[in-house]
C-alpha cells in the first residue's frame, strides 16, 4: 500500500472554455499538481464526464470529425480516458499531471480521480495491453501471486477532483 500523504494538492482551474488560448497564442490546459506519497513513483488518473451527453459532445473538435451517431455508437470510448505519470522522485514534494484537450470529449462537469500504486498495480497496468507476442502467442499480465491464482491484487491511494469544460 502506498504511504500516507499523497493528495491533489492544487488545480490551475477549475473551469475552461474549451481549447483557450493565453495571450503568447498558446493552448491553456487543466493541471493538477499532486503532493506525492513517499516511495511511491507511479501515479494513474481517471477522467470522467458527470454527464456523457451526445447533445454535450464536443464536435467541433480538431482531433476527429464525428456525427451523432458516430458518438453514440461510441459513448463508452468517450465517457472514460485514463492515464499514467511514471518515475517521479521517491521522496515527498509535487508532481504535476497534465489533462490534455483529447482526454475531453464533452461540455460539462468531469471528475478527475488520480491514484497512487503500488507495485502489483503498476506492474499490472504496465503489461495487460501487451499480451500477445509477435508470433501470435499469449501471455498472461504480469501478476505478483505465487502458487494458483489470477486476479489483479493492487492497493491505491485515491484523491478527487471536478474540473468543467464550458462552451464559448
Amino acid at each position: 500500500m502506498p504511504l500516507q500523504g499523497f493528495k491533489i494538492a492544487t488545480v490551475n482551474h477549475e473551469e475552461l472554455t474549451y481549447r483557450p488560448r493565453d495571450a503568447d497564442d498558446e493552448l491553456i490546459i487543466f493541471e493538477l499538481e499532486i503532493e506525492r506519497s513517499p516511495q511511491t513513483t507511479f501515479y494513474v488518473f481517471t477522467v470522467r464526464p458527470l454527464n456523457p451527453d451526445p447533445d454535450l459532445f464536443i464536435y467541433d473538435n480538431p482531433y476527429e470529425e464525428l456525427d451523432r451517431q458516430d458518438v453514440e455508437d461510441d459513448l463508452d470510448d468517450y465517457n472514460y480516458s485514463w492515464d499514467w505519470i511514471q518515475n517521479t522522485p521517491l521522496i515527498p514534494g509535487r508532481s504535476q499531471i497534465d489533462i490534455f484537450w483529447f482526454e475531453l470529449s464533452f461540455y460539462g462537469a468531469y471528475e478527475v480521480i488520480v491514484y497512487a500504486a503500488d507495485k502489483n498495480l503498476i506492474d499490472f497496468l504496465r503489461t495487460h495491453g501487451n499480451v500477445q507476442e509477435d508470433d501470435g502467442n499469449f501471455h498472461e499480465p504480469k501478476f505478483n501471486i505465487e502458487g494458483d491464482g489470477i486476479g489483479v491484487f493492487g492497493a491505491a491511494l485515491a484523491d478527487t477532483v471536478q474540473i468543467r469544460v464550458l462552451r464559448e
